[in-house]
């Protein structure tokens, strides 16, 4: 039930008096309290809470001022959303305020008092000395004070185009509609204001405008940032309620202009400093489906678009332009082999189903797919055992001369298109050669790897040259750590170099550590939260509660005002990987719970408390976890507290009561039960690379021709020996 509390009259006995204020008090009772909390310590008291604008009121500008003239009627029934104006209300306005009154003693009044010499004044100066005798001493003062810090955030109300229609984008960069929206909302910046006082002497009443664009009463801010608009859900179709030929997308618009802040998400996510000043956009789409093109859509855009200025001047993105096929055509289906090392080997088709090959023992298979629309499944059967899905295989025939391979693949058409190709692969008989004589380098010796059959990983080498080899698993696991020859673990990583020379054998080993998953996990709340929400559009205001930092923890509140344990983190990224070994289209019970303040009639209050939290919980894993398809369920549910069953709302009121002091803060969290058996014990394979011995060069052997033989001489030059006796002229 709303309060009948205007938040002047909530914080003006904060403001050194509680004085009436007369006429002016209707104007400023239009901002009527809805919710507020109170926290004090010994050195002063904060108030937090939000207000919405109650009555009637009428602003006119009259001789360069303002004149308000307003009615405030307490009968005035509170906003109700389901009864907003279809495109803007101005009635969505809320204001959430916070305001810190220090426990000090002021000096303006202890100088006051001093000038003070009147006998009628003893009275209330002993009244001051028993608080603080003068001089005031430091805080904390029980002396009265007139400082204080006032701020004030305008939540503007949205806009919500008729022709805007919601959308979200798939995989396939392809937008669709999302039927999780029922309209797209344009939300202009929140302003935080600031009105101030001091409790030192000459400190003057001052009103500031702190940020334009704050995320909420704990965001710092700066004047020199601001989100100038942004859109939810982030894409939307353009036209009437069936259109779906254009569409865009679009998140945000943050503006920094500081010379001393620069937005969380700006600084995380490219590591500039706090000097940096621009424009920031996240992403920024459009798409156009035209009706003459079937089964194509055009698509540009750019992700994460910086536009510094000054010193930063410049212009940085992620810019695509993409021409995206739907999907049409028959699936066909081809195949490729690569051996160890990376040769490749193509398929002879014998008809559209039926094909043949050559393959060396050891190969790695790839499966093409061209024609339909993605995503494909893709299942493989091998010589005979089951088949496994995928599209990346290893081939072995070194125990047979041929092996059948079976190819079946379905594609994501709106009537699945599905198709099937048998390859009969054989394996080739090496063919012995003559080494050829001669100096030349030996050619690179392919190594080996022995491997146990069952083992988990399953080892498999990746590519290897004269000098290593890399050694990875099918399929690729980034979680292994690995060893050579028992040496120092490395990791974790997909792969390992091993060096090999020839004649050299090593031994492998890679291990995937074991990981203990618990069968619950807490997801810790701020007390009494999240607020309540309308029914219209309960689930993206829950899940939107859960994307402002600090509101979900995976420690506990140490009270309710809003303060947490040391050591937190946000669950949804420290429990992300517990989520993701769950298997796809797991179910999931998400609890919400409460606490017992020791007041049996606010049943019903806690009861759509629990639910907000598990409703929350449930719609950020959903958005999270997308891909899994994770049934999830919620408790306590219906809405209606009624329809929950007698027996059950019995046994949920029992639990409920025994939630109490002393530890009241261990129930306002909502709890996600996951599905049995997530833990994996620690696997680990071994395996043996080997490198043959170099091989010899066969020695070139040297040829020598021997030299040729004194030809004969011709008889006309052959010498006469004259005969004895004979007498010469």
């Amino acid at each position: 039930m709303p309060f009948n509390l205007a938040l002047a009259d909530l914080i003006i006995p904060y403001l050194l008096k509680g004085e009436n204020l007369g006429a002016q008090h209707a104007a400023l009772s239009v901002l009527r309290v809805t919710q507020f909390e109170t926290a004090s310590e010994a050195f002063g008291v904060t108030i937090r809470g939000r207000c919405e604008f109650n009555g009637r009121a009428k602003i006119d500008p009259i001789a360069g001022g303002i004149s308000v003239n307003a009615l405030v009627d307490e009968a005035e029934p509170p906003f109700d959303p389901d009864r907003r104006s279809p495109v803007f209300d101005l009635r969505e306005t809320t204001v959430d305020f916070e305001l810190l009154v220090p426990r000090a003693g002021s000096a303006i009044i202890a100088a006051g008092v001093t000038t003070i010499g009147a006998a009628d004044f003893t009275a209330t100066r002993d009244v001051l000395d028993v608080w603080d005798a003068l001089p005031v001493d430091p805080a904390p003062s029980d002396f009265p004070a007139s400082g204080f810090l006032l701020d004030l955030i305008l939540n503007a109300p949205s806009v919500r185009p008729p022709f805007l229609h919601p959308a979200k984008m798939t995989d396939e960069d392809l937008l669709v509609p999302d039927e999780s929206f029922q309209e797209v909302s344009i939300r202009l910046p929140k302003l935080r204001f600031r009105l101030v006082h001091g409790n030192d002497t000459g400190s003057q009443l001052g009103f500031q405008l702190v940020s334009a664009g704050t995320a909420g009463l704990d965001d710092p801010g700066d004047i020199g940032v601001a989100e100038l608009i942004s859109m939810e859900p982030p894409y939307a179709f353009i036209g009437g309620e069936k259109d779906r030929s254009v569409g865009f997308g679009f998140r945000s618009a943050v503006l920094d202009l500081s010379d001393g802040f620069t937005p969380p998400a700006v600084t995380e996510k490219f590591g500039f400093g706090d000097d940096w000043a621009g424009l920031y956009l996240p992403e920024v789409r459009f798409f156009i489906a035209p009706e003459g093109a079937r089964d194509f859509a055009f698509e540009a855009g750019v992700r994460d678009l910086l536009i510094g200025f000054g010193e930063h001047a410049g212009v940085s993105g992620d810019f695509e332009v993409a021409l995206i096929n739907q999907g049409s055509g028959a699936v066909k289906l081809s195949a490729r082999f690569f051996d160890e090392a990376g040769k490749a080997y193509g398929i002879k088709e014998v008809d559209e189903t039926h094909a043949t090959a050559n393959l060396p023992e050891q190969t790695r298979m790839v499966v093409d797919i061209v024609g339909g629309r993605a995503p494909y499944s893709c299942t493989v059967q091998a010589g005979g055992g089951a088949a496994q899905p995928g599209r990346l295989f290893n081939i072995d025939l070194s125990g047979a001369a041929s092996e059948t391979i079976q190819i079946e693949v379905t594609d994501a058409s709106a009537t699945p298109i599905a198709t099937s190709l048998e390859i009969v692969a054989t394996r080739l008989v090496p063919q012995p050669a003559l080494p050829t004589p001669g100096t030349q380098t030996p050619p690179n010796l392919a190594a080996t790897l022995a491997t146990t059959a069952g083992d988990t990983p399953v080892l498999v080498i990746a590519s290897q040259n004269a000098q290593e080899v890399l050694v990875a698993t099918n399929p690729p696991d980034a979680t292994l750590r690995w060893s050579i020859d028992g040496g120092t673990e490395v990791g974790p990583q997909t792969s390992v170099a091993v060096p090999l020379a020839p004649g050299e054998t090593k031994t492998v080993r890679a291990r995937r550590p074991g990981t203990t998953v618990p069968t619950a996990l807490d997801y810790y709340f701020f007390f009494d939260e999240p607020p309540t929400t309308a029914p219209a559009n309960e689930k993206q205001v829950l899940h939107f509660y859960t994307l402002t930092a600090g509101n979900i923890s995976t420690v506990r509140a140490t009270s309710q005002a809003r303060d947490r344990e040391i050591g937190g983190q946000d669950p949804f990224v420290a429990y992300r990987e517990f989520l993701e070994l769950a298997p796809s289209s797991s179910a999931l019970l998400v609890r919400g719970e409460a606490s017992h303040e020791g007041n049996d009639a606010k049943r019903e209050y806690n009861y759509h408390l629990a639910r907000r939290r598990a409703i929350a919980i449930a719609e950020r894993l959903k958005a999270e976890h997308s891909g899994k398809n994770f049934i999830i369920d919620i408790d306590p549910e219906p809405a209606s507290m009624a329809d929950y069953g007698a027996g059950p709302l019995a046994a949920w009121t029992a639990n409920w009561q025994t939630h109490g002091d002393p530890n009241r803060r261990d129930w306002w969290k909502a709890t996600v039960e996951l599905p049995p058996g997530l833990s994996q014990p620690e696997h680990e394979a071994d395996g043996t690379l080997s490198r043959p011995a170099a091989r010899v060069p066969v020695p070139e052997i040297p040829i020598v021709d021997p030299s040729a033989p004194s030809p004969p001489r011709p008889p006309g030059l052959v010498p006469q020996r004259p005969a004895q006796g004979t007498d010469h002229p």
